[in-house]
């Protein structure tokens, strides 16, 4: 059984490194609107990328308010560290 454990996390590792690769390629083209703060066109989702210096990414065309709220949700989750945890 052991072994199939470290296939099983071997397998999740490759499939982490490349969705994060992935979701990178797809970032490179997200504009800064503040210090850490990014819109992306392709984007259905806001989140935190990052571990030493986290970002916030957000879709483009959010009204202000809604931009508003959701970089304090954001700021939350990097203040609790949250994006290292998840």
């Amino acid at each position: 059984m052991g072994i199939y454990l470290g296939f099983g996390i071997i397998a999740l590792l490759i499939y982490s490194f490349l969705s994060v690769m992935l979701l990178k390629r797809q970032l490179k083209g997200a504009q800064l609107i503040d210090k850490n703060i990014y819109e992306a066109n392709n984007l259905k989702t806001p989140f935190v990328l990052g571990l030493i210096s986290p970002k916030i990414y957000l879709p483009v065309g959010l009204l202000e308010e809604e931009q508003n709220y959701i970089l304090i949700h954001e700021r939350i989750h990097i203040r609790r560290k949250d994006h290292i945890i998840f």
